[in-house]
């Protein structure tokens, strides 16, 4: 007779979302404004707040806070670059009340440039109950996020 194991083991959840938007803008721009993770709550309607919580330039290791709206609460959060290669890629590692990882992968083409928007969460204890409205919720943030990017940085010159 096999063990009985309690509590139940399951395979951590996980919520995956991914979204692409052109921007006619050169690399460069897009890409300095877009990983200063600060300049996020111009863009994404459910970012409340975000404080970079290291000195100097971006890189390998700065961190930001942030408070995010989901599900009409706010969750405070913080992440870290781990993965910072400029007009490429910037990847980071989420911590908070549910755990993951996000990136934005920069590609230079004719028209100007592909970002692409990549978020895994691993929620966390009562959470994990929420899973569906969280994806839909992270479905739904980035479905509407992405085109307010694409306009703010094709209708305005940014520094």
């Amino acid at each position: 007779m096999a063990p009985i194991l309690w509590p139940p083991t399951r395979s951590a959840a996980m919520v995956r979302e991914e979204g692409s938007v052109m921007i006619r803008r050169p690399i460069g721009d897009v890409f300095a404004y877009v990983s200063d993770l600060r300049h996020s709550t111009e863009w994404q309607a459910g970012l409340r707040e975000v404080r970079k919580l290291t000195e100097g330039p971006l890189r390998v290791g700065t961190r930001f806070a942030f408070a995010r709206k989901i599900l009409g609460r706010t969750l405070e959060a913080s992440n870290e670059f781990v993965a910072y290669e400029p007009d490429s890629v910037v990847t980071f590692r989420i911590d908070g009340p549910m755990s993951g990882e996000g990136s934005y992968v920069f590609e230079s083409t004719p028209e100007g440039t592909k970002v692409t928007s990549t978020v895994e969460l691993r929620p966390r204890g009562l959470s994990r109950l929420a899973e569906p409205l969280i994806a839909g919720s992270l479905r739904r943030q980035m479905v509407a996020n992405l085109p307010v990017l694409k306009v703010l940085l094709e209708d305005q010159t940014i520094g």
